[in-house]
């Protein structure tokens, strides 16, 4: 388990990676203002365990064997990469993962809610029409 914190403007943010089952899972924290160390204390006593709920779905980690590479291309490819990302590109797919499915699920409660009340609303008219033919 690994928690960052980092500066994304205008709001510093603390992600939270833990490795599963050959699986990365991720999750973020946002603080707003410079967090002291006493607040992250605080948040790792008190929140961490909500933080590890919000890790629903997790991202595959390769795990292909390694070969030996040039080191000129190493060092090549690790400057690309880090002028490319600041916190892990996985853990940024496992958060977006996460994000996504919240929002499939918010969806489709709201869907059953809506065709809820449209049913309530056939109803309601429903038993008005049959007032109305009964002669009430």
């Amino acid at each position: 388990m690994k928690f960052t914190i980092y500066f994304e403007s205008p709001f510093w943010i603390g992600v939270l990676e833990e490795q599963r089952d050959g699986q990365l899972f991720a999750a973020r924290h946002i603080f707003g203002a410079e967090p002291s160390s006493q607040e992250v204390y605080q948040l790792v006593l008190h929140d961490l365990a909500a933080l590890r709920a919000q890790m629903i779905s997790g991202v595959r980690l390769d795990e292909t064997p390694t070969r030996r590479v040039n080191p000129k291309r190493a060092l090549r490819e690790v400057r690309r990469e880090m002028s490319r990302q600041g916190v892990t590109s996985k853990a940024h797919e496992a958060m977006r993962q996460q994000i996504e499915q919240r929002q499939q699920d918010r969806q489709q409660i709201t869907r059953k809610e809506r065709e809820a009340e449209r049913e309530h609303q056939w109803a309601l008219k429903r038993d008005k029409t049959r007032q109305k033919h009964r002669g009430h």
